[in-house]
């Protein structure tokens, strides 16, 4: 079940003729059956491209180029990992997951995301 709560703020524009001010326009909470396969690629993709990021594995003669192709790579890889969940994920398992990327030592091969115990099975079961 996909909650989302719409909030309306009216700014009265003359107030604020010159002043850029961010409106939340809306808050989805999703729960583990709910969330979208493509988040959880893009989740993963993100922890991934932070991690090779902070070790210095992206630019010229790394492991990625630039930002540009570790996102598309590791969204890539992410979401072919993610069909075998078939639409259900575990959010804690996955919370888990994520944190253990992040906090991979630099000096430890970025292999497949299965390779990690902790990710091996973010699916709902």
């Amino acid at each position: 079940m996909v909650r989302v709560a719409l909030l309306a703020w009216v700014i009265p524009v003359a107030a604020c003729a010159d002043t850029v001010i961010p409106v939340p326009v809306s808050t989805t909470q999703l729960t583990a059956a709910d969330m979208a396969m493509d988040e959880v690629a893009s989740r993963v993709e993100k922890a991934r491209c932070f991690r090779a990021k902070q070790c210095n594995r992206v630019g010229a003669g790394q492991m990625y180029v630039d930002d540009d192709e570790c996102a598309a790579r590791e969204q890539a890889a992410a979401a072919r990992f993610d069909a075998s969940c078939a639409g259900r994920v575990d959010s804690e398992r996955l919370d888990t997951c994520l944190a253990n990327l992040e906090d991979q030592y630099c000096d430890a091969d970025l292999g497949p995301v299965q390779a990690f115990s902790e990710c091996r099975s973010y699916c709902a079961r």
